[in-house]
């Protein structure tokens, strides 16, 4: 995941560590285990999100063991916000900042969720209008359109995934797993 623009930053991870890089990732260090000491190295999933509204926070979510973290201050140290957030599934783990609110977190798989203060606690969005198994989300930088990529199509929400239209028309493909 690259950081902000501008800033350097470059961060990785794997089933259970996390790595930062200040130097376009040369190098990369690796955040102490302590970190995630509870964090099992069974894990098979983790996902990392940025924003540019806050270039020194990072969240990290370890899907299979729903646990959420969040560091504020480039990944230096790190603080579980949520020990079971709703990623949960080990294929898919959708996850994404809003560009203009460091607290508004966005999580898919079978259902969007949405928390609106840093990862604490999430509510249900999209009111089922988006199709089940959505295996990627983002934010078109320009405009602030939030896009989900799912098993059944691709979806845009023009206000911060309270609403949702299919923009799949006219593709004749399916399973949408990376924008």
């Amino acid at each position: 995941e690259l950081g902000p623009p501008n800033t350097g930053y470059v961060y990785a991870c794997t089933n259970n560590r996390v790595f930062v890089s200040s130097n376009w990732g040369n190098p990369f260090v690796a955040v102490p285990n302590i970190a995630f000491s509870s964090v099992p190295a069974t894990n098979d999933r983790a996902s990392l999100a940025v924003t540019p509204n806050a270039p020194n926070s990072l969240y990290v979510s370890f899907g299979r063991d729903r646990l959420l973290y969040r560091s504020d201050n480039n990944g230096t140290s790190f603080t579980m916000v949520n020990a079971s957030s709703p990623v949960t599934q080990a294929y898919m783990a959708a996850f994404v900042v809003s560009p203009s609110n460091a607290n508004n977190v966005i999580v898919g798989e079978v259902t969007l969720q949405r928390s609106m203060n840093g990862g604490t606690s999430f509510a249900q969005i999209g009111s089922g209008t988006v199709h089940a198994d959505v295996h990627e989300l983002q934010y078109n930088p320009i405009n602030h359109f939030l896009y989900a990529a799912c098993d059944g199509g691709v979806y845009r929400s023009i206000d911060q995934g309270a609403n949702w239209e299919a923009i799949y028309n006219g593709l004749n493909i399916s399973q949408y797993y990376h924008m």
